[in-house]
């Protein structure tokens, strides 16, 4: 049983480590500081307030349908020569026209226009196109979302919802960044697409290091009695 003991605590604490190891490695590697963002591409010139005619409480009732729903956030800004309203209500953020008050859907060119809000000014643009389904370096942002992809060198992207026109950048730096932090959340489930399964694998985990541990004790005990039977015979 001693033997046996020592081969399944030796298996199950090589399991164990790795989990152990790549938790600890990430969750330095999450406490390290993020790098400068891209220079904003602005200013636009001498901007036209004189087009901005609805106010926030008549945004916030385009954005809602016109119901008694509570608004966490109304923000203006701009997209080019438009000024738009960021109506945030709950889970549901929107985007509404500061002229018209319609709702603004974030179509290819008000995405590149965003986009470039967010990165280098002059930065040249390789593609655009519209993404239905997600990819491991946009996990978790809203879709329909255009991806941008820039030409610089370091295969920068910029995610912009249709919805909400919010924005998310990734590079080869933070796509690695990213898959390793992933490994301290155990968030690289979700985009190996196993977001169902991931409370069973977690258990599965802990069952483990659990056994590991009691293996642990087991071998603890068993060594202290033999070496109590051992000095007792040489008594």
């Amino acid at each position: 049983m001693n033997r046996t003991t020592r081969t399944l605590h030796k298996w199950l604490g090589i399991a164990t480590g790795f989990v152990f190891l790549g938790w600890l490695v990430s969750g330095i590697v999450m406490e390290l500081p993020y790098g400068v963002r891209s220079a904003y591409s602005g200013p636009y010139g001498t901007a036209d307030w004189g087009g901005v005619v609805v106010s926030p409480a008549e945004a916030a009732l385009a954005a809602t349908d016109g119901r008694a729903t509570t608004v966490d956030q109304v923000e203006l800004r701009r997209i080019g020569e438009r000024f738009v309203y960021r109506v945030v209500a709950g889970e549901v953020t929107r985007l509404i026209d500061a002229s018209t008050s319609e709702l603004v859907t974030v179509d290819r060119e008000t995405a590149v226009t965003l986009a470039r809000t967010e990165f280098a000014a002059g930065a040249e643009i390789a593609e655009v196109r519209l993404m239905e389904d997600r990819e491991p370096s946009y996990a978790y942002g809203p879709l329909p979302a255009w991806r941008v992809d820039w030409v610089d060198g370091r295969g920068s992207v910029s995610y912009v919802s249709v919805g909400d026109g919010s924005i998310l950048r990734a590079d080869h730096v933070t796509r690695t960044r990213a898959a390793i932090e992933s490994l301290h959340t155990f968030a690289f489930l979700d985009a190996l697409r196993v977001g169902e399964t991931r409370q069973p694998i977690l258990i599965a985990a802990s069952i483990i290091s659990l056994a590991t541990v009691a293996t642990g004790y087991l071998l603890t005990i068993l060594l202290s009695a033999w070496y109590r039977r051992r000095r007792g015979a040489r008594g």
